[in-house]
């Protein structure tokens, strides 16, 4: 009679568990669906209270879909991202398609170091979504993912509005490594008023991140290092056939159409700059704002106005001795007192 009650009370908790989603058993081929902010809150409890490992947290391997659009506000953030104590983070680490339904965000958090639809991803693949509303956080802030880590993020939208208080902000991610992000589109207004990394598709990326098939109309404006596609690339990062049409405004770094700063082996290739590019203090450039001596840029071309007070170019703002090959320059240049060119401001 025991074992008669053990193996119903089993059978019960099982069945409410799957219930507390729209549907679904998390498998691929029975992904749990999502409908509500309810079941957003739900996944993000998940997996906030489970093992901070990837590789243990409870979202590992399982599927999830979203069936409809969400309009009612979402508030809380799937995953945690701690970058002081790294080992109390709790990724994402599932399957999560969107399904081209709209997700209204409205996230404001002023303490939290990861701010967005996804706070923190890790082994984790991100697909078809697309997000609207507002984006705020303390560090780390992005419209679809915060932070991600060897996460594919493939066909999302921001239409969302991100800000923060300090450093790494992006439309469609705050922070990347290891992670591939294609087929993607900013259209939300990127704004930061403290020294950090803005970017219309990536804040920050790292360490064999890969950018590509991605735009970014949205407009970018603030302090430190600002790009239309990624604001700060290090370390075998790869940019392929993206474009911004934003325009982008900088007042006390360096301003990019493409890319702000690059260090140690990034490729850049056949990009295109539509935008206004201005900046009152640091490197201004069309494709990149500053050149490493490791970078390679390839059949890239700028039409966009550039405007900068510091070496300022049609290609590149400042090169310290990277290749620029196969580009072109059709946009307006106008320069300060430093040095302006056509292709490179200075070298």
């Amino acid at each position: 009679m025991k074992k008669c009650i053990i193996i119903i009370t089993i059978i019960i908790a099982t069945q409410t568990t799957y219930a507390q989603f729209g549907g679904g058993n998390g498998t691929e081929a029975s992904p749990y669906q999502i409908s509500t902010k309810e079941h957003l809150e739900l996944l993000a409890d998940s997996v906030n209270n489970s093992a901070p490992h990837p590789a243990d947290n409870w979202s590992k391997d399982k599927y999830f879909i979203v069936i409809n659009n969400i309009t009612e506000p979402v508030n809380t953030v799937i995953g945690s991202y701690a970058p002081f104590n790294i080992e109390f983070s709790k990724p994402f680490s599932g399957n999560f398609d969107g399904q081209n339904y709209t997700i209204n965000l409205e996230i404001y958090l002023t303490t939290e170091f990861s701010a967005g639809l996804f706070g923190y991803t890790a082994f984790a693949t991100i697909k078809n979504v697309i997000v609207d509303g507002y984006v705020y956080g303390y560090d780390y802030a992005g419209g679809i993912v915060a932070v991600a880590d060897n996460t594919t993020i493939e066909n999302c939208i921001n239409l969302a509005s991100i800000s923060g208080e300090r450093r790494h902000l992006g439309g469609i991610a705050g922070y990347i490594s290891r992670t591939s992000i294609s087929n993607c589109a900013n259209l939300g207004t990127i704004y930061g008023d403290v020294d950090g990394y803005l970017g219309g598709i990536a804040g920050y990326s790292e360490s064999n991140a890969n950018i590509e098939n991605c735009i970014n109309s949205g407009r970018i404006m603030g302090e430190g290092c600002i790009a239309g596609i990624t604001a700060w690339a290090f370390i075998n990062v790869s940019i392929k056939n993206c474009v911004n049409s934003g325009t982008i405004s900088g007042s006390t770094g360096h301003s990019g159409g493409i890319i702000g700063l690059t260090h140690n082996y990034i490729f850049v290739e056949n990009c295109i700059n539509l935008g206004s590019i201005t900046e009152s203090a640091g490197h201004t450039g069309g494709i990149a704002a500053c050149v490493s001596e490791t970078t390679i840029i390839f059949d890239c071309v700028n039409y966009g106005f550039i405007k900068g007070i510091d070496d300022v170019g049609g290609i590149a703002g400042h090169d310290y001795g990277g290749i620029i090959e196969n580009c072109f320059n059709t946009g307006i240049i106008e320069g300060g007192a430093e040095i302006t060119g056509a292709i490179r401001g200075s070298e």
